[in-house]
């Protein structure tokens, strides 16, 4: 079934909740995949592991690759999962970090409809709360960042006007577009918007275990086991192309040393 939210954003409904599922869904969770380190996907896939989504958001200013192959052929859009109360969605299609340093005058365009648009049907669950979770690797590669470690954790809660310290890091976390924006127009949408994260850009596992820790105190858990796979798949890719180091050191050349925003 296909919703439309807007002139840009459908949903792609494969099982819409409703009745006893509906009324049970208090909170979501956001992830995307912007991160040089996606360690926040890896700690929310793992709760999901193989369970289908229950529908997809699709925007036509979301990034999505053009070509498909016949023998990994992958869904689009924004998946969404619901996991005992909570509703998790997964933003692939959101701009990289080295792509919104080198357009940041096409950021706002590419990033405020398809986020107030998936705002927007998080609302019309009426579910009150969202968490996005974020790696501040900003920190690293923009003027005036301090590197934080992979275990300084944070969690701000999100004003129309303000933020609210609930969880302070040693550090200041820089924030990129859509992990503040997220939170932003859902608080203004009249819900309770938060902003989680830690580590940079190394895939670390005290990193993904502290996600882990803080998805369960949410109400949303996954086994020790499928943490270990997940971990396992990103640590082999990390190892065959050098991921970290290579885009880091990218990101640094292409923002030519200047601050990002």
């Amino acid at each position: 079934m296909m919703e439309i939210i807007s002139e840009a954003t459908d949903v792609y409904w494969v099982k819409k909740p409703k009745g006893e599922v509906l009324k049970r869904l208090k909170r979501a969770i956001v992830v995307g995949r912007a991160d040089v380190a996606p360690i926040p996907y890896m700690a929310a896939r793992a709760c999901v592991a193989d369970e289908e989504p229950i529908g997809y958001i699709v925007s036509k200013l979301n990034m999505e690759s053009p070509v498909q192959t016949i023998d990994n052929f992958h869904s689009i859009g924004w998946s969404m999962w619901i996991k005992d109360e909570v509703l998790i969605i997964s933003a692939p299609s959101l701009p990289s970090i080295d792509w919104l340093i080198q357009n940041t005058s096409n950021a706002w365009l590419y990033c405020y409809q398809p986020i107030r648009d998936a705002c927007s049907v998080i609302k019309k669950l009426d579910i009150g709360e969202m968490t996005f979770l974020t790696t501040p690797y900003l920190n690293e590669v923009i003027m005036g960042g301090e590197k934080m470690d992979e275990a300084d954790f944070f969690l701000v809660e999100v004003e129309p006007d303000s933020v609210k310290l609930i969880v302070t890091p040693t550090k200041d976390p820089f924030l990129d577009l859509p992990a503040w924006l997220f939170a932003w127009v859902f608080t203004c949408m009249g819900g309770t918007g938060q902003i989680a994260g830690c580590g940079g850009s190394k895939i670390s596992r005290k990193t993904l275990k502290l996600f882990s820790a803080f998805l369960r105190d949410l109400g949303v858990e996954a086994t020790e086991e499928n943490l270990n796979l997940i971990y396992g798949d990103f640590e082999n890719i990390e190892k065959a192309i050098g991921i970290t180091e290579s885009v880091v050191e990218e990101i640094k050349n292409n923002s030519g040393g200047v601050m990002y925003g």
